[in-house]
């Protein structure tokens, strides 16, 4: 039988402040910390709690590779404590992860809000942890979550990855959105949770810029309320629609922007006070792991110049200069720096980016590809998470056919 405990919707109209606030108080910060072909890394992000003992997020945070002794998750909720994930449940398919906590969260969950109830239009609010947040904000502040209100611009069926996957529902927003927000809850009006927050929109109007703006995705929270049940997951779903609230004009709703995605936990560590660190640090200690030491860039990194070279593929042979300008490779000639042939099937329209910063450290970033982007062990990238290379290391797309190499000159 399921356990679904319906919640009246709120009538009347109510300052927007005490609205806001419970929904940040209903934002967690989400770590996952990995190792892969040796090095070491973490993915960050939001979630929400759907009971004391259940967090929701995507799976593209939670897990940038399959669970097992070498992904350590917890949940992040001050300086002094954190929660580790011990079962990752859901469906990767439709990117959500619904995390089993080790115990209780002393945070009441939100209610959840089905399409049903939502009409486009309505106002909506995102709450989570943009990683450029972490750049103007003290350790206790990194640790707040931000807020951004936009409204909902359309509903939209996303297909699926797989031919045999059924297509996803999405809710499309113009509520700002950053890399770090992915997982997090997207709140109506009366604070019941509509959509999972899980990506921006990319662009194929500019081949200069990565992502369009003000066309964010969020999961419907109705794809989420199919695998609560099929787990029996308890949770709290709104039988009514929401009456608008009213608008606050002291401003108790900050618009947050977010730039750019901590690329690694070292740069959560860095960020943080010497009570933070100590406090996460000990926390990660308890499971056997400890974070990654910032990897020293590669000798002579800043007096090189960064190539990509073709192994393997239509471009074989040839040599690409790597800059902080993305360099954008796929089948699609509108936003694609290398343009491969349209019979090239293995390869998606818009694939994978690579951009190089003033000190040589290249980043490598799947584009949500279809069919995947991989490191030389076959290590699949996970998409939308940055992964460094060195001068001699090798990725493919797709297959093997299609090998590139960073390599400096």
């Amino acid at each position: 039988m399921k356990r679904v405990f319906l919640a009246l919707a709120l009538i009347a109209p109510m300052p927007a402040a005490p609205v806001v606030e419970t929904m940040k108080s209903q934002a967690v910060f989400i770590v996952a910390e990995y190792a892969m072909d040796g090095k070491k890394g973490a993915s960050l992000g939001s979630g929400f709690p759907v009971d004391p003992t259940h967090v929701v997020t995507n799976a593209h945070v939670c897990c940038p590779i399959k669970p097992g002794p070498d992904l350590k998750i917890a949940v992040i909720l001050s300086e002094k404590e954190a929660i580790f994930v011990t079962k990752v449940l859901g469906a990767g398919h439709k990117d959500l992860a619904i995390l089993e906590l080790e115990k209780p969260l002393s945070i009441t969950p939100p209610a959840l809000a089905p399409r049903k109830l939502l009409t486009e239009g309505q106002d909506l609010w995102v709450v989570g942890f943009p990683g450029a947040s972490r750049n103007v904000s003290d350790a206790a502040g990194a640790l707040v979550p931000s807020i951004s209100k936009g409204i909902l611009s359309k509903f939209l069926s996303k297909p699926g990855d797989a031919k045999d996957e059924p297509p996803v529902n999405h809710i499309q927003t113009t509520a700002a959105v950053n890399s770090g927000n992915s997982g997090g809850p997207m709140f109506d009006a009366c604070g019941r949770v509509a959509g999972v927050i899980v990506s921006k929109a990319l662009t194929a109007l500019d081949k200069n810029r990565a992502f369009a703006e003000g066309v964010n995705l969020a999961i419907a929270i109705d794809e989420l309320i199919v695998e609560l049940d099929r787990l029996k997951i308890p949770y709290t779903a709104a039988s009514d629609a929401c009456a608008p609230a009213a608008e606050s004009s002291s401003g108790a709703i900050s618009l947050t922007q977010g730039a750019t995605f901590a690329l690694a936990a070292i740069a959560l560590f860095a960020s943080f006070n010497k009570r933070a660190r100590k406090a996460v640090t000990n926390a990660t200690i308890r499971l056997g792991y400890r974070p990654a030491a910032p990897r020293p860039a590669p000798a002579h990194a800043a007096s090189k110049r960064m190539m990509l070279r073709c192994v393997a593929g239509p471009f074989a042979g040839q040599k690409i200069p790597l800059s902080s300008k993305p360099c954008v490779i796929g089948r699609d000639a509108a936003v694609s720096n290398l343009v491969f042939p349209h019979d090239a099937t293995q390869v998606s329209k818009r694939h994978c980016q690579l951009t190089c910063d003033a000190g040589g450290e290249v980043i490598l970033e799947d584009s949500w590809s279809s069919n995947g982007t991989f490191t030389a062990s076959g290590q699949r990238i996970a998409a939308g998470q940055a992964w460094k290379l060195q001068a001699g290391e090798k990725f493919y797309l797709g297959s093997r056919e299609n090998l590139f190499e960073v390599v400096a000159e």
